[in-house]
Protein backbone atom coordinates (compact mmCIF):
# COMPACT_ATOMS: atom_id res chain seq x y z
CA UNK A 1 0.00 0.00 0.00
CA UNK A 2 1.57 3.37 -1.09
CA UNK A 3 2.16 5.69 1.88
CA UNK A 4 -0.03 9.12 1.94
CA UNK A 5 0.92 11.98 -0.64
CA UNK A 6 1.15 14.50 2.11
CA UNK A 7 2.50 17.79 1.77
CA UNK A 8 3.67 17.75 5.15
CA UNK A 9 7.20 16.11 6.11
CA UNK A 10 8.51 15.87 9.67
CA UNK A 11 5.91 18.58 10.46
CA UNK A 12 7.04 21.11 7.47
CA UNK A 13 5.78 21.52 4.24
CA UNK A 14 7.45 19.86 1.26
CA UNK A 15 8.12 22.68 -0.48
CA UNK A 16 9.49 24.56 2.21
CA UNK A 17 11.64 21.40 3.31
CA UNK A 18 13.06 21.26 -0.57
CA UNK A 19 14.07 25.15 -0.48
CA UNK A 20 15.88 24.63 2.67
CA UNK A 21 17.66 21.57 1.47
CA UNK A 22 19.10 23.38 -1.11
CA UNK A 23 21.07 25.65 0.60
CA UNK A 24 21.29 22.93 3.57
CA UNK A 25 24.58 23.24 5.73
CA UNK A 26 25.39 20.15 8.83
CA UNK A 27 25.86 22.47 11.34
CA UNK A 28 24.23 20.00 13.79
CA UNK A 29 26.52 16.96 14.88
CA UNK A 30 25.48 14.81 11.70
CA UNK A 31 28.07 12.05 11.09
CA UNK A 32 31.09 12.75 8.45
CA UNK A 33 32.73 9.85 6.54
CA UNK A 34 35.96 9.97 5.53
CA UNK A 35 36.34 6.85 4.29
CA UNK A 36 33.88 3.62 3.31
CA UNK A 37 32.49 2.10 6.72
CA UNK A 38 33.37 -1.30 7.21
CA UNK A 39 31.02 -4.00 9.29
CA UNK A 40 28.35 -6.76 9.73
CA UNK A 41 24.67 -6.48 8.35
CA UNK A 42 22.03 -8.91 10.22
CA UNK A 43 19.81 -9.16 7.07
CA UNK A 44 21.54 -11.31 4.81
CA UNK A 45 22.44 -14.24 7.23
CA UNK A 46 19.77 -14.00 9.60
CA UNK A 47 17.00 -11.95 7.90
CA UNK A 48 14.14 -11.27 10.58
CA UNK A 49 15.38 -14.05 12.96
CA UNK A 50 17.44 -11.86 15.58
CA UNK A 51 17.57 -11.21 18.98
CA UNK A 52 19.49 -9.65 21.99
CA UNK A 53 22.02 -12.65 22.48
CA UNK A 54 22.57 -12.97 18.82
CA UNK A 55 23.74 -9.49 18.17
CA UNK A 56 25.64 -9.83 21.13
CA UNK A 57 27.26 -13.19 19.75
CA UNK A 58 28.02 -11.20 16.54
CA UNK A 59 29.59 -8.45 18.40
CA UNK A 60 32.09 -10.73 20.23
CA UNK A 61 33.05 -13.05 17.26
CA UNK A 62 33.69 -9.46 15.00
CA UNK A 63 36.52 -8.99 18.19
CA UNK A 64 37.92 -12.72 18.68
CA UNK A 65 38.14 -13.45 14.67
CA UNK A 66 40.60 -10.45 14.28
CA UNK A 67 37.79 -8.60 12.09
CA UNK A 68 37.88 -5.69 14.27
CA UNK A 69 41.04 -4.82 13.90
CA UNK A 70 41.00 -5.25 10.00
CA UNK A 71 38.45 -2.51 9.99
CA UNK A 72 35.11 -4.55 10.29
CA UNK A 73 34.08 -2.20 13.49
CA UNK A 74 29.95 -1.72 12.68
CA UNK A 75 27.08 -3.74 13.48
CA UNK A 76 24.41 -3.47 11.32
CA UNK A 77 21.06 -4.52 12.91
CA UNK A 78 18.79 -4.66 9.87
CA UNK A 79 14.97 -5.05 10.15
CA UNK A 80 12.88 -6.88 12.79
CA UNK A 81 14.30 -5.06 15.80
CA UNK A 82 11.28 -3.68 16.70
CA UNK A 83 8.04 -3.76 18.36
CA UNK A 84 5.27 -4.06 15.68
CA UNK A 85 3.73 -0.40 17.46
CA UNK A 86 5.19 2.47 19.00
CA UNK A 87 4.93 3.10 22.29
CA UNK A 88 2.77 5.55 24.48
CA UNK A 89 5.40 8.42 23.84
CA UNK A 90 5.34 7.67 19.91
CA UNK A 91 9.17 6.02 20.09
CA UNK A 92 10.21 2.95 17.92
CA UNK A 93 11.14 0.61 20.66
CA UNK A 94 12.75 -2.91 20.55
CA UNK A 95 10.68 -6.24 20.60
CA UNK A 96 10.32 -6.98 24.22
CA UNK A 97 10.64 -10.78 23.35
CA UNK A 98 13.22 -10.67 21.43
CA UNK A 99 15.34 -7.42 22.73
CA UNK A 100 14.39 -7.44 26.66
CA UNK A 101 16.97 -5.48 27.75
CA UNK A 102 16.16 -2.68 25.24
CA UNK A 103 17.84 -1.21 21.98
CA UNK A 104 20.05 1.15 24.64
CA UNK A 105 21.49 -1.40 26.49
CA UNK A 106 22.49 -3.17 23.45
CA UNK A 107 24.21 -0.59 22.37
CA UNK A 108 26.12 -0.35 25.40
CA UNK A 109 27.29 -3.88 24.66
CA UNK A 110 28.32 -3.18 21.44
CA UNK A 111 30.31 0.17 22.21
CA UNK A 112 32.09 -1.92 25.53
CA UNK A 113 32.97 -4.38 22.51
CA UNK A 114 34.70 -0.80 20.80
CA UNK A 115 32.12 -1.08 17.91
CA UNK A 116 29.82 1.04 16.19
CA UNK A 117 26.60 0.74 16.60
CA UNK A 118 23.86 0.37 13.60
CA UNK A 119 19.98 0.25 13.40
CA UNK A 120 17.46 0.38 10.37
CA UNK A 121 14.59 2.61 9.54
CA UNK A 122 12.35 3.23 6.73
CA UNK A 123 11.13 6.69 5.26
CA UNK A 124 7.80 4.78 4.80
CA UNK A 125 4.75 4.17 7.77
CA UNK A 126 6.19 0.24 7.68
CA UNK A 127 9.76 -1.13 7.00
CA UNK A 128 9.96 -3.25 4.84
CA UNK A 129 9.35 -6.07 6.73
CA UNK A 130 5.99 -4.33 7.69
CA UNK A 131 6.29 -6.01 11.02
CA UNK A 132 7.34 -2.27 12.84
CA UNK A 133 6.89 1.31 12.25
CA UNK A 134 8.98 2.90 9.90
CA UNK A 135 9.73 7.13 10.37
CA UNK A 136 8.37 8.72 8.27
CA UNK A 137 6.37 11.92 9.37
CA UNK A 138 7.95 11.09 12.76
CA UNK A 139 12.07 11.86 11.66
CA UNK A 140 12.57 14.19 14.34
CA UNK A 141 10.96 11.73 17.28
CA UNK A 142 12.72 8.87 15.48
CA UNK A 143 16.29 10.91 15.39
CA UNK A 144 16.20 11.78 19.25
CA UNK A 145 15.35 7.99 19.83
CA UNK A 146 17.94 6.79 17.94
CA UNK A 147 20.49 9.26 19.34
CA UNK A 148 19.26 7.90 22.84
CA UNK A 149 19.48 4.39 21.58
CA UNK A 150 23.53 5.48 20.82
CA UNK A 151 23.35 4.29 17.29
CA UNK A 152 26.40 5.11 14.87
CA UNK A 153 24.59 4.80 11.84
CA UNK A 154 20.90 4.65 10.23
CA UNK A 155 20.18 2.81 7.43
CA UNK A 156 17.37 4.47 6.19
CA UNK A 157 15.15 2.45 3.63
CA UNK A 158 12.70 2.57 1.00
CA UNK A 159 9.68 0.10 0.19
CA UNK A 160 5.88 1.34 -0.51
CA UNK A 161 6.90 4.76 -1.20
CA UNK A 162 6.48 7.76 -3.76
CA UNK A 163 9.97 7.62 -5.72
CA UNK A 164 9.48 11.46 -6.33
CA UNK A 165 9.55 12.24 -2.29
CA UNK A 166 12.78 10.98 -1.58
CA UNK A 167 14.84 13.80 -1.63
CA UNK A 168 12.23 15.64 0.82
CA UNK A 169 11.49 12.21 2.67
CA UNK A 170 15.26 11.78 3.21
CA UNK A 171 16.10 15.12 4.12
CA UNK A 172 13.73 15.35 6.45
CA UNK A 173 15.58 12.48 8.60
CA UNK A 174 19.50 14.30 7.82
CA UNK A 175 18.12 17.20 9.01
CA UNK A 176 16.39 15.92 12.36
CA UNK A 177 19.92 13.60 12.88
CA UNK A 178 21.80 17.09 12.42
CA UNK A 179 19.91 18.98 15.41
CA UNK A 180 20.49 15.96 17.64
CA UNK A 181 23.86 16.32 19.59
CA UNK A 182 25.27 12.78 18.83
CA UNK A 183 26.77 12.41 15.31
CA UNK A 184 25.03 9.52 13.18
CA UNK A 185 25.57 8.56 9.62
CA UNK A 186 22.77 8.49 7.42
CA UNK A 187 22.75 5.43 4.77
CA UNK A 188 19.77 6.30 2.49
CA UNK A 189 18.34 4.00 -0.29
CA UNK A 190 18.14 6.68 -3.06
CA UNK A 191 18.95 5.35 -7.16
CA UNK A 192 16.91 7.94 -8.52
CA UNK A 193 18.22 10.87 -6.62
CA UNK A 194 20.78 13.20 -8.37
CA UNK A 195 24.65 13.03 -7.10
CA UNK A 196 23.52 16.65 -6.33
CA UNK A 197 20.59 15.52 -4.07
CA UNK A 198 22.18 12.69 -2.42
CA UNK A 199 24.98 14.56 -0.78
CA UNK A 200 22.55 16.77 0.84
CA UNK A 201 20.80 13.98 2.56
CA UNK A 202 22.85 11.24 3.59
CA UNK A 203 26.56 10.40 3.71
CA UNK A 204 25.86 7.17 2.04
CA UNK A 205 23.90 5.61 -0.84
CA UNK A 206 22.38 2.79 -2.09
CA UNK A 207 22.48 2.36 -5.81
CA UNK A 208 20.79 -0.77 -6.31
CA UNK A 209 18.21 -3.07 -5.36
CA UNK A 210 19.25 -6.09 -2.86
CA UNK A 211 21.60 -8.29 -4.03
CA UNK A 212 21.47 -11.83 -4.20
CA UNK A 213 24.18 -14.14 -4.02
CA UNK A 214 24.47 -15.57 -7.48
CA UNK A 215 26.92 -13.69 -10.02
CA UNK A 216 24.29 -12.67 -12.81
CA UNK A 217 22.96 -10.30 -9.25
CA UNK A 218 26.31 -9.72 -8.80
CA UNK A 219 26.93 -8.08 -12.29
CA UNK A 220 23.45 -6.03 -11.95
CA UNK A 221 25.02 -4.46 -8.97
CA UNK A 222 28.01 -3.77 -10.19
CA UNK A 223 26.92 -2.45 -13.47
CA UNK A 224 24.09 -0.08 -12.00
CA UNK A 225 27.02 0.92 -9.51
CA UNK A 226 29.08 2.07 -13.05
CA UNK A 227 26.85 4.60 -13.48
CA UNK A 228 28.48 7.96 -13.62
CA UNK A 229 25.94 9.68 -11.59
CA UNK A 230 26.38 7.62 -8.34
CA UNK A 231 30.32 7.26 -9.04
CA UNK A 232 30.85 11.39 -9.45
CA UNK A 233 30.66 12.20 -5.66
CA UNK A 234 32.08 8.92 -4.10
CA UNK A 235 35.06 10.42 -2.26
CA UNK A 236 33.73 13.87 -1.84
CA UNK A 237 31.68 15.77 0.35
CA UNK A 238 32.27 12.63 2.95
CA UNK A 239 29.92 10.81 0.57
CA UNK A 240 30.38 6.88 -0.19
CA UNK A 241 28.35 4.62 -2.39
CA UNK A 242 26.78 1.35 -0.86
CA UNK A 243 26.50 -1.14 -2.85
CA UNK A 244 24.34 -3.62 -0.78
CA UNK A 245 26.00 -6.07 1.74
CA UNK A 246 28.52 -8.39 0.82
CA UNK A 247 27.72 -12.06 0.16
CA UNK A 248 31.16 -13.29 0.19
CA UNK A 249 30.45 -16.43 2.56
CA UNK A 250 26.73 -16.50 2.96
CA UNK A 251 24.27 -18.99 2.36
CA UNK A 252 22.62 -19.93 -0.40
CA UNK A 253 19.38 -17.07 -0.87
CA UNK A 254 19.27 -17.30 -4.59
CA UNK A 255 15.56 -18.01 -5.75
CA UNK A 256 14.33 -20.59 -7.92
CA UNK A 257 17.48 -22.74 -7.29
CA UNK A 258 19.88 -20.93 -8.73
CA UNK A 259 23.08 -21.70 -8.05
CA UNK A 260 25.24 -19.40 -5.72
CA UNK A 261 28.76 -17.50 -6.65
CA UNK A 262 31.52 -19.49 -6.12
CA UNK A 263 34.92 -18.71 -4.00
CA UNK A 264 36.50 -17.42 -7.60
CA UNK A 265 33.22 -14.93 -8.01
CA UNK A 266 32.99 -13.94 -4.20
CA UNK A 267 36.81 -12.87 -4.50
CA UNK A 268 35.68 -10.69 -7.89
CA UNK A 269 32.82 -9.40 -6.08
CA UNK A 270 34.70 -8.42 -3.14
CA UNK A 271 37.42 -6.77 -4.99
CA UNK A 272 34.56 -5.06 -7.32
CA UNK A 273 33.19 -3.37 -3.86
CA UNK A 274 36.39 -2.65 -2.23
CA UNK A 275 37.94 -0.65 -5.62
CA UNK A 276 34.61 1.27 -6.17
CA UNK A 277 35.20 2.70 -2.42
CA UNK A 278 31.82 0.82 -1.50
CA UNK A 279 30.96 0.20 2.05
CA UNK A 280 32.26 -3.16 2.90
CA UNK A 281 29.26 -4.77 5.63
CA UNK A 282 29.86 -8.60 5.51
CA UNK A 283 26.58 -10.15 5.45
CA UNK A 284 27.72 -14.09 6.49
CA UNK A 285 27.70 -15.22 9.85
CA UNK A 286 30.93 -13.95 11.47
CA UNK A 287 30.48 -16.28 14.12
CA UNK A 288 31.39 -19.83 11.48
CA UNK A 289 33.71 -18.58 8.86
CA UNK A 290 35.73 -21.04 6.50
CA UNK A 291 39.29 -20.75 6.01
CA UNK A 292 38.81 -20.01 2.43
CA UNK A 293 36.21 -17.22 3.01
CA UNK A 294 38.38 -15.93 5.76
CA UNK A 295 40.86 -14.95 3.06
CA UNK A 296 38.72 -13.05 0.57
CA UNK A 297 37.77 -11.08 3.51
CA UNK A 298 40.79 -10.17 5.57
CA UNK A 299 43.01 -9.35 2.38
CA UNK A 300 44.91 -6.34 4.05
CA UNK A 301 46.11 -5.04 0.38
CA UNK A 302 42.50 -4.90 -1.02
CA UNK A 303 41.07 -3.50 2.02
CA UNK A 304 43.57 -0.92 1.87
CA UNK A 305 42.36 -0.16 -1.80
CA UNK A 306 39.15 0.18 -0.40
CA UNK A 307 40.20 2.12 2.60
CA UNK A 308 42.77 4.69 0.42
CA UNK A 309 43.21 8.08 1.52
CA UNK A 310 42.37 9.30 -2.11
CA UNK A 311 38.90 7.71 -2.02
CA UNK A 312 39.00 7.77 -6.12
CA UNK A 313 36.77 4.66 -7.47
CA UNK A 314 37.48 2.71 -10.00
CA UNK A 315 35.93 3.59 -13.24
CA UNK A 316 35.39 1.23 -16.92
CA UNK A 317 38.83 2.47 -19.00
CA UNK A 318 38.67 -0.42 -22.09
CA UNK A 319 36.57 -3.14 -23.79
CA UNK A 320 37.17 -5.58 -25.63
CA UNK A 321 34.99 -8.19 -27.42
CA UNK A 322 35.38 -12.08 -26.22
CA UNK A 323 33.90 -14.97 -27.96
CA UNK A 324 30.10 -15.45 -29.14
CA UNK A 325 29.18 -18.94 -26.69
CA UNK A 326 25.70 -20.14 -27.02
CA UNK A 327 25.58 -20.10 -23.31
CA UNK A 328 23.07 -17.63 -21.51
CA UNK A 329 25.00 -14.24 -20.60
CA UNK A 330 23.71 -11.56 -19.29
CA UNK A 331 23.04 -7.99 -21.41
CA UNK A 332 24.51 -4.74 -20.30
CA UNK A 333 25.66 -1.28 -21.41
CA UNK A 334 28.88 -1.26 -22.91
CA UNK A 335 30.31 1.42 -25.62
CA UNK A 336 29.15 1.11 -29.38
CA UNK A 337 32.56 -0.22 -30.61
CA UNK A 338 33.14 -1.44 -34.04
CA UNK A 339 34.87 -4.39 -32.31
CA UNK A 340 32.12 -4.89 -30.36
CA UNK A 341 29.75 -5.57 -33.23
CA UNK A 342 29.12 -9.12 -33.01
CA UNK A 343 27.95 -8.50 -29.36
CA UNK A 344 25.72 -5.50 -30.47
CA UNK A 345 23.89 -6.66 -33.05
CA UNK A 346 20.63 -7.14 -33.37
CA UNK A 347 17.21 -8.18 -35.13
CA UNK A 348 13.97 -7.83 -34.61
CA UNK A 349 11.58 -10.84 -36.11
CA UNK A 350 7.74 -11.12 -34.97
CA UNK A 351 8.17 -10.67 -30.91
CA UNK A 352 11.74 -11.38 -31.02
CA UNK A 353 14.49 -9.68 -30.03
CA UNK A 354 18.07 -11.52 -31.47
CA UNK A 355 21.74 -11.66 -31.85
CA UNK A 356 23.75 -13.92 -33.16
CA UNK A 357 20.21 -16.27 -33.20
CA UNK A 358 19.70 -16.36 -29.94
CA UNK A 359 16.90 -14.43 -27.96
CA UNK A 360 16.74 -11.85 -25.32
CA UNK A 361 15.33 -13.13 -22.03
CA UNK A 362 13.35 -12.02 -19.33
CA UNK A 363 16.02 -14.05 -17.21
CA UNK A 364 13.95 -17.93 -15.04
CA UNK A 365 10.91 -15.92 -16.67
CA UNK A 366 11.15 -13.68 -13.26
CA UNK A 367 8.03 -12.29 -11.87
CA UNK A 368 9.44 -9.78 -9.44
CA UNK A 369 12.75 -7.36 -9.56
CA UNK A 370 15.44 -7.36 -10.07
CA UNK A 371 14.02 -8.53 -13.37
CA UNK A 372 17.16 -9.49 -14.91
CA UNK A 373 17.57 -9.81 -18.53
CA UNK A 374 19.65 -12.21 -20.59
CA UNK A 375 20.77 -13.72 -23.89
CA UNK A 376 19.53 -17.50 -24.52
CA UNK A 377 18.50 -19.96 -27.17
CA UNK A 378 15.56 -19.03 -28.66
CA UNK A 379 12.32 -21.23 -27.43
CA UNK A 380 9.37 -22.26 -29.62
CA UNK A 381 6.07 -20.70 -28.04
CA UNK A 382 3.04 -18.19 -28.60
CA UNK A 383 3.98 -15.50 -30.70
CA UNK A 384 0.41 -13.30 -29.92
CA UNK A 385 0.95 -13.21 -25.68
CA UNK A 386 -0.78 -10.15 -24.52
CA UNK A 387 1.10 -7.77 -21.86
CA UNK A 388 0.36 -9.64 -18.44
CA UNK A 389 -0.47 -12.72 -19.82
CA UNK A 390 1.43 -15.50 -17.71
CA UNK A 391 5.07 -15.41 -18.17
CA UNK A 392 6.38 -19.35 -19.64
CA UNK A 393 9.86 -19.91 -20.80
CA UNK A 394 8.72 -19.14 -24.30
CA UNK A 395 6.72 -16.34 -23.60
CA UNK A 396 9.80 -14.08 -21.12
CA UNK A 397 11.06 -13.95 -24.91
CA UNK A 398 8.13 -12.06 -26.36
CA UNK A 399 9.08 -7.87 -26.73
CA UNK A 400 6.88 -5.23 -27.96
CA UNK A 401 8.29 -2.12 -29.07
CA UNK A 402 6.02 0.66 -28.02
CA UNK A 403 7.16 3.03 -30.86
CA UNK A 404 4.69 5.89 -29.39
CA UNK A 405 8.16 6.10 -26.83
CA UNK A 406 10.52 4.01 -28.15
CA UNK A 407 10.38 1.27 -24.95
CA UNK A 408 10.78 -2.07 -24.92
CA UNK A 409 8.11 -3.74 -23.37
CA UNK A 410 7.97 -7.14 -22.67
CA UNK A 411 4.85 -9.68 -23.30
CA UNK A 412 5.39 -12.00 -20.88
CA UNK A 413 5.92 -10.60 -17.40
CA UNK A 414 4.04 -7.58 -15.53
CA UNK A 415 4.52 -5.60 -12.36
CA UNK A 416 3.01 -6.04 -9.10
CA UNK A 417 2.06 -2.35 -9.58
CA UNK A 418 4.58 -0.80 -7.50
CA UNK A 419 4.39 3.43 -7.70
CA UNK A 420 6.16 5.23 -10.13
CA UNK A 421 7.90 8.50 -9.98
CA UNK A 422 4.62 10.17 -9.63
CA UNK A 423 3.17 7.79 -7.16
CA UNK A 424 0.47 4.90 -8.20
CA UNK A 425 0.41 2.80 -11.79
CA UNK A 426 -2.06 1.44 -13.36
CA UNK A 427 0.10 0.32 -16.21
CA UNK A 428 1.93 -3.18 -14.86
CA UNK A 429 3.94 -3.17 -18.06
CA UNK A 430 7.54 -4.03 -17.53
CA UNK A 431 9.50 -2.13 -19.79
CA UNK A 432 13.84 -2.81 -20.79
CA UNK A 433 15.88 0.22 -18.44
CA UNK A 434 19.28 1.09 -18.14
CA UNK A 435 20.77 2.27 -14.87
CA UNK A 436 24.42 3.02 -15.02
CA UNK A 437 25.79 -0.21 -17.61
CA UNK A 438 23.17 -2.55 -15.88
CA UNK A 439 19.63 -3.70 -18.20
CA UNK A 440 17.24 -5.25 -16.77
CA UNK A 441 13.26 -4.58 -16.96
CA UNK A 442 11.37 -2.52 -14.49
CA UNK A 443 8.01 -0.62 -14.65
CA UNK A 444 7.33 1.02 -17.33
CA UNK A 445 7.79 4.75 -16.48
CA UNK A 446 8.82 4.58 -12.89
CA UNK A 447 11.79 6.58 -12.90
CA UNK A 448 12.10 10.26 -12.97
CA UNK A 449 14.75 10.41 -14.95
CA UNK A 450 13.93 10.86 -18.26
CA UNK A 451 15.89 8.33 -21.05
CA UNK A 452 16.25 5.39 -18.90
CA UNK A 453 13.59 3.31 -20.71
CA UNK A 454 13.66 4.83 -24.10
CA UNK A 455 15.69 3.02 -27.00
CA UNK A 456 16.84 3.71 -30.25
CA UNK A 457 17.83 1.16 -32.94
CA UNK A 458 20.76 2.32 -35.33
CA UNK A 459 20.72 1.14 -39.28
CA UNK A 460 23.38 -1.14 -37.93
CA UNK A 461 21.09 -3.26 -36.06
CA UNK A 462 22.69 -1.56 -32.72
CA UNK A 463 20.52 -0.68 -30.17
CA UNK A 464 20.98 2.35 -28.42
CA UNK A 465 19.97 3.61 -24.42
CA UNK A 466 19.13 7.33 -24.51
CA UNK A 467 19.73 8.64 -21.74
CA UNK A 468 23.04 7.40 -21.52
CA UNK A 469 24.02 8.74 -25.03
CA UNK A 470 23.07 11.68 -23.62
CA UNK A 471 25.19 11.35 -20.26
CA UNK A 472 28.18 9.50 -21.61
CA UNK A 473 30.15 12.76 -23.14
CA UNK A 474 29.61 11.73 -27.16
CA UNK A 475 30.15 7.92 -26.44
CA UNK A 476 27.28 6.12 -27.31
CA UNK A 477 26.09 2.85 -25.22
CA UNK A 478 24.72 0.14 -27.00
CA UNK A 479 23.26 -3.18 -25.72
CA UNK A 480 25.35 -5.99 -25.32
CA UNK A 481 25.83 -9.45 -24.99
CA UNK A 482 28.28 -10.01 -22.23
CA UNK A 483 31.56 -12.06 -22.86
CA UNK A 484 33.31 -8.83 -22.98
CA UNK A 485 36.99 -8.85 -21.86
CA UNK A 486 37.08 -5.53 -19.56
CA UNK A 487 39.72 -2.97 -17.29
CA UNK A 488 38.66 -0.77 -14.96
CA UNK A 489 41.06 1.18 -13.45
CA UNK A 490 41.47 4.02 -10.63
CA UNK A 491 44.06 6.04 -8.55
CA UNK A 492 45.70 5.23 -5.34
CA UNK A 493 47.51 7.68 -3.08
CA UNK A 494 51.33 8.02 -3.43
CA UNK A 495 51.36 7.95 -7.38
CA UNK A 496 49.81 4.75 -7.74
CA UNK A 497 46.62 2.93 -9.80
CA UNK A 498 44.40 -0.53 -8.65
CA UNK A 499 43.30 -1.69 -12.01
CA UNK A 500 41.17 -5.07 -12.45
CA UNK A 501 41.10 -6.95 -15.62
CA UNK A 502 37.95 -8.71 -15.60
CA UNK A 503 36.75 -11.64 -17.81
CA UNK A 504 32.84 -11.54 -18.06
CA UNK A 505 32.69 -14.33 -20.22
CA UNK A 506 33.68 -17.73 -21.05
CA UNK A 507 37.06 -19.68 -21.15
CA UNK A 508 40.45 -17.98 -20.31
CA UNK A 509 41.59 -15.13 -22.22
CA UNK A 510 44.94 -12.75 -22.80
CA UNK A 511 43.68 -8.65 -21.91
CA UNK A 512 46.23 -6.51 -22.23
CA UNK A 513 46.80 -3.22 -20.62
CA UNK A 514 48.55 -0.52 -22.74
CA UNK A 515 50.17 1.99 -19.88
CA UNK A 516 49.18 4.94 -21.59
CA UNK A 517 45.61 4.34 -20.27
CA UNK A 518 47.56 5.43 -16.86
CA UNK A 519 49.85 7.62 -18.27
CA UNK A 520 52.65 5.53 -17.23
CA UNK A 521 55.54 4.15 -19.37
CA UNK A 522 56.89 2.03 -16.35
CA UNK A 523 55.48 0.28 -13.48
CA UNK A 524 55.86 -2.15 -11.04
CA UNK A 525 52.93 -4.81 -10.80
CA UNK A 526 51.41 -6.22 -8.18
CA UNK A 527 48.55 -8.92 -8.12
CA UNK A 528 46.66 -8.03 -4.48
CA UNK A 529 44.87 -11.51 -4.71
CA UNK A 530 47.67 -13.57 -4.35
CA UNK A 531 49.77 -11.03 -2.70
CA UNK A 532 52.54 -11.37 -5.21
CA UNK A 533 54.84 -8.87 -7.05
CA UNK A 534 54.87 -9.63 -11.15
CA UNK A 535 57.57 -8.13 -11.94
CA UNK A 536 58.69 -4.22 -13.88
CA UNK A 537 56.69 -3.89 -17.30
CA UNK A 538 57.65 -1.16 -19.94
CA UNK A 539 54.75 0.32 -22.30
CA UNK A 540 51.88 -2.91 -21.37
CA UNK A 541 50.88 -5.69 -19.13
CA UNK A 542 49.35 -8.71 -20.34
CA UNK A 543 47.82 -11.54 -18.92
CA UNK A 544 45.45 -14.44 -18.99
CA UNK A 545 42.18 -14.04 -16.96
CA UNK A 546 39.77 -17.26 -16.54
CA UNK A 547 36.21 -16.67 -16.66
CA UNK A 548 34.67 -14.92 -14.18
CA UNK A 549 37.55 -13.54 -12.76
CA UNK A 550 38.75 -9.81 -11.91
CA UNK A 551 42.83 -9.79 -11.73
CA UNK A 552 43.45 -7.23 -8.93
CA UNK A 553 46.46 -5.14 -9.51
CA UNK A 554 47.97 -2.40 -7.65
CA UNK A 555 50.46 -0.69 -10.59
CA UNK A 556 53.52 1.66 -8.87
CA UNK A 557 55.42 3.92 -11.38
CA UNK A 558 58.86 2.63 -11.86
Amino acid sequence: RLQSDSKMVGGMPRLVLALLLAVHQCHGMVGKASKPVMGVSTWNQYNKYINESLLQEVADALVSSGLKDLGYNLVAVDDFWGAEQRNSSNQIVGDPTRFPSGMRALGNYIHGKGLLYGLYTARANRTCGSQMPGSLGNEVQDAKTFAYYGIDWLKNDDCRVIYSHAFADYGAMESALAAVQRPILHNVKAPDLTGDQAIQVGQFRRVAKDLKNTWFDMLRVWDTAMDEEYLLHVGKDNFFSDLDSLEVGNHDDSRQGLPSMTLLEWQTHFSFWASVKATLILGNDVRNISQEVMKIITNKEIIAINQDDLAVPVRRVAVFPGPVVAKETKVYLAPCLDSLKALQTWTVEGNKIKNNGDCLTVYKCESRWPWTTTVTSCLSGSSSVAPGDACTAATAQEWMIDTSNMSIVSLGVQSGGWPGSGGASSDKRLCLGSEGSNVEIDGCGWSSIPGRQTWQMGGDGRLQNVLYNQESQGVDMCLTRGGTLEIYAGPLSNSRHTVLLFNRGFGSHEIGLDLKLLNLTKASVRDVVLQQDLGVFETSFKANVTAHQALHLVLTPN
